[in-house]
């Protein structure tokens, strides 16, 4: 897969970076994985308003924020440590 990638050091090149452009970089991150099924069903039970400080978007903004929501857990996911957990988007966990 990475085969056909080649690994340089720019910071010792005569060329100025910033006057270069179409070459391809990979990036490697990680990221906390999210679903947006549970997000959903997390929305058609306890709707669009805030479950821990009764904020709601619609009242604020109107029809601009109808419909939407910050959906979070109470114990952030980044405190799990990469370990898979059960979510039950019945509670507010």
């Amino acid at each position: 897969m990475f085969n056909d990638l080649i690994a340089e050091d720019n910071a010792n090149s005569d060329l100025d970076s910033t006057h270069t452009e179409g070459g391809i970089r990979v990036r490697i991150s990680k990221s906390i994985e999210r679903s947006p099924r549970l997000r959903q069903l997390a929305i058609d039970i306890h709707g669009y308003k805030c479950q821990v400080c009764d904020f709601d978007f619609e009242l604020t903004y109107g029809n601009w924020g109808k419909e939407f929501a910050e959906v979070h857990h109470i114990k952030p996911l980044s405190e799990l440590k990469g370990e898979n957990y059960r979510t039950d988007p019945k509670k507010r966990s």
